[in-house]
């Protein structure tokens, strides 16, 4: 790994390469040098059995992908597949990594149907490993979320930026009656263009920001809410906060973008809706507004399908995959 610019000291037994990323933004070739040697030194020592090479088309990736003999496993973030998709270089890169790799992990089967628009991946170097959550969010007895109306919370919780789709939500919210409220937690580059539009429709009452938290922290704070929405336009890896909030007992509604839907409960279809169609998600918030017993159901279901996502099996699944190229 890149040397984390934190004053965390690193586990027992970790490494760090002493080189600056944001050198790749001033020098990109001579950054990639630099971290081509640096990883050729370090591997010829530590002798590793097997890689792990994050995100598909990143300066790391291709370092490691330079490296003959060791069997490579590549693991997509979806950030990766973004770039690919916006940027002819991160393409080329992604396209050249992609086909040096011996599997490739991709937490939906969503995103790797994104993918495959930048080039064919064979099915047998394909592996779908979900991501998961620790068992201290699974435990039985948890603080839970409460159906309320009058006012009734909606969340929205994630990154700022045009990708998410949180104007319309906005909208939505404009079509709902006034004793409906919206939390937009998180932080990004639209923050003010947000601001705006909030007061353009004269929301300013019935919306409010707060800063991202820690994993543990936002635990806590779905149990303040009857609903959390993700309305995003394009690629999602998998949406991670979707099951994090369902293992509160938090409905999520959910655009139908990439790996999103492979977060809800099977048979649900009131929580998903087409990417972009404000009066459909307008019409999937109205139905559970009023509606206890549908809330409650929704509920229960949302959140015995958050124990499909246990962290466990995904490291179980990571280390199958793993043993399996090593014998082989």
């Amino acid at each position: 790994m890149l040397d984390p610019q934190t004053s965390t000291p690193l586990p027992s037994g970790w490494d760090a390469l002493n080189i600056d990323k944001a050198e790749a933004l001033r020098d990109p070739v001579s950054y990639q040098r630099r971290l081509n040697t640096a990883v050729e030194r370090a591997l010829d020592q530590f002798k590793p059995d097997v890689l792990h090479c994050q995100h598909l088309c990143y300066g790391m990736t291709a370092a490691l992908t330079r490296l003959r003999g060791i069997p490579k496993i590549g693991v997509c973030h979806g950030t990766d597949v973004i770039e690919a998709c916006r940027n002819r270089k991160f393409r080329d890169s992604f396209r050249k990594n992609v086909r040096t790799l011996d599997r490739i992990i991709f937490p939906s089967r969503g995103i790797l149907s994104d993918a495959r628009t930048i080039l064919p991946i064979p099915a047998e170097k394909v592996r779908i490993v979900p991501w998961g959550l620790p068992a201290r969010y699974l435990r039985l007895e948890r603080k839970l979320a409460q159906y309320c109306t009058e006012p009734f919370h909606i969340l929205y919780a994630g990154r700022f930026d045009e990708s998410k789709g949180i104007d319309l939500l906005i909208h939505a919210l404009s079509a709902l009656p006034e004793w409906v409220h919206l939390t937009l937690l998180g932080q990004g580059p639209i923050r003010s263009k947000l601001s705006n539009q909030i007061a353009q429709l004269d929301l300013e009452k019935r919306v409010r920001f707060k800063p991202w938290q820690n994993r543990d922290d936002l635990q806590e704070t779905f149990a303040e809410y009857q609903l959390l929405v993700l309305p995003s336009r394009e690629i999602e890896a998998f949406g991670l906060v979707s099951v994090e909030a369902q293992a509160a007992g938090l409905p999520a509604i959910v655009s139908r973008v990439s790996g999103l839907p492979e977060t809800l409960p099977k048979r649900a279809g009131v929580l998903a809706f087409t990417s972009g169609d404000v009066h459909e998600l307008v019409d999937r918030i109205g139905l559970i507004l009023g509606d206890q017993m549908l809330w409650s159901d929704l509920a229960m279901r949302c959140r015995a399908n958050a124990n499909r996502f246990k962290i466990q099996d995904t490291v179980d699944q990571f280390m199958t995959v793993s043993r399996s190229l090593i014998h082989a």
